[in-house]
């Protein structure tokens, strides 16, 4: 038997290969005789890391490959990222998030096909999963779920103070400054995390700002609205 590339694998496994497998219910030679691995954050929720555990060995079960999961912090992740591309080796499959795809695109195997079939499945993926996932028309990466970053809020303080639920973020910054003289600031994540980018980004777009243009290539990070966000913050 030839020798296969853990690419070729992937690419022959995760595309055509995973779909043919789960429909039909039969793993392939190949694939009884291989073992691929699988890097992903440690969850906030304890019990989703067990529940991904129990559907790995259910894959094992049912397809004959077995995949080894290795849960690392998610501020580790970017790290870990940089030094398996360095290295050349380390996991088969990577879960990534955000923009992550676009920066790792020359490591990551066109998965245009699998997007495909769940599409034909399942209905168009989200533009904001595409915007993310897709990389100059190609998917590198298969869109998993999508967080809906919602506000809450108190509306018995809202009622105490006599306050209008804010319609935009000059808004909430008037309204901020009564709630914490009432002992409940608003709260916004301000560090090195996915939330804080998650809240961030929708802000500086707000204010008519970009990170990268809509070519892809051209740096708009450097500019008055990007100002004013920070002030905002400030």
């Amino acid at each position: 038997m030839a020798s296969i590339t853990r690419r070729r694998f992937l690419t022959t496994t995760t595309g055509t290969g995973l779909a043919g497998i789960f429909a039909a219910g039969i793993p392939p030679a190949r694939g009884q005789q291989r073992e691929i691995s699988y890097l992903c954050w440690n969850n906030f929720a304890p019990l989703m890391d067990k529940k991904l555990d129990e559907i790995a060995v259910r894959f094992t079960k049912d397809t004959g490959i077995k995949i080894k999961i290795d849960h690392i912090a998610a501020p580790q992740q970017a790290a870990k990222y940089a030094s398996e591309v360095q290295s050349q080796s380390g996991h088969d499959l990577v879960e990534m998030r955000m923009h992550f795809p676009w920066l790792y695109e020359g490591q990551l195997v066109d998965l245009s096909d699998i997007v495909g079939e769940l599409e034909k499945k399942y209905g168009k993926v989200l533009s904001s999963a595409a915007e993310t996932a897709q990389v100059r028309g190609v998917w590198r990466a298969v869109p998993q779920y999508h967080g809906m970053f919602v506000a809450t809020y108190r509306e018995d303080l809202f009622k105490k103070a006599g306050l209008k639920i804010p319609d935009t973020w000059e808004d909430l910054y008037t309204v901020g400054k009564e709630l914490k003289k009432m002992g409940h600031p608003v709260g916004i994540p301000i560090s090195q995390n996915y939330d804080t980018i998650s809240t961030g980004g929708p802000v500086l777009w707000s204010f008519g700002g970009l990170e990268v243009d809509k070519d892809g290539k051209t740096v708009k990070i450097n500019s008055p609205q990007t100002a004013q966000m920070v002030e905002w913050y400030k």
